[in-house]
Order: C-alpha cells, then sequence, then structure tokens
C-alpha cells in the first residue's frame, strides 16, 4: 500500500472564520434586499387597493346580463364557458363583454376585478 504524499497547508482559524462571517452576511442581505422588496410590492398593491376603493361607481347603465357577465369574467371565467353556463352562444357573450370594455374603459385583466368589485358584483 502506498502512502500519499499530498501535504495540504495548515487552515487558518481566523481566515476560515472570516469567510464564513462574510457568507453568512451575504445571505442575511440577500434576505434584507428580498424582504424589501416584498414589503416595497405589498405597500404598492395597497396603495393601488386604497385608491380603487376611494373611487365612486361610476353610471354606466350595464345591463342586468352585462352585470352577469362582469362578474363571471373577474370570477376567472371565459367566453366559453360563460356561453355553457347561462346558455348564450360563444359569439353573443363575446359581444356583450366588448360592451362592457367600451362602458367602462376597461384595460385589464384587473380592471375586470375592480370593476366588478366596486359595483358590488362580486
Amino acid at each position: 500500500m502506498k502512502k500519499s504524499t499530498t501535504n495540504y497547508a495548515p487552515l487558518d482559524p481566523d481566515h476560515v472564520f472570516s469567510k464564513l462571517q462574510l457568507v453568512h452576511m451575504s445571505s442575511l442581505e440577500s434576505e434584507n434586499v428580498m424582504d424589501s422588496i416584498s414589503k416595497n410590492a405589498m405597500k404598492s398593491f395597497q396603495e393601488y387597493d386604497d385608491s380603487i376603493k376611494a373611487q365612486e361607481p361610476r353610471d354606466e347603465n350595464l345591463t342586468p346580463r352585462e352585470l352577469e357577465i362582469l362578474r363571471l369574467v373577474a370570477k376567472g371565467k371565459t367566453s366559453q364557458k360563460i356561453s355553457e353556463e347561462i346558455s348564450l352562444s360563444k359569439h353573443t357573450v363575446d359581444t356583450h363583454r366588448r360592451n362592457i370594455i367600451q362602458k367602462l374603459n376597461i384595460a385589464s385583466t384587473m380592471d375586470w376585478y375592480w370593476n366588478a368589485r366596486l359595483m358590488n358584483v362580486i
């Protein structure tokens, strides 16, 4: 059996300790950055939510059918699912959706949800 001739330099405990501290501080810094990002995102969302809640519902003169479709879209249903649920053609549901978009000036999926909340349909 051959004896190993590899020599290792002795480790300086202070050097090892300082490197471990550096790694630990880096992970703490990363956690602080992520925590800060999360807090800022939540604050922005809360400010947006507060601004939406402060708005008065607009008088858009939506028909009862449009209100029903607004509610279902805000709940995440597709035109196809809505058409099956309320026994209308998909084309008719899409027409109602276009009318709602025009009346409420909807630009995003989030607008569907907020308008439905403001109008108390969800």
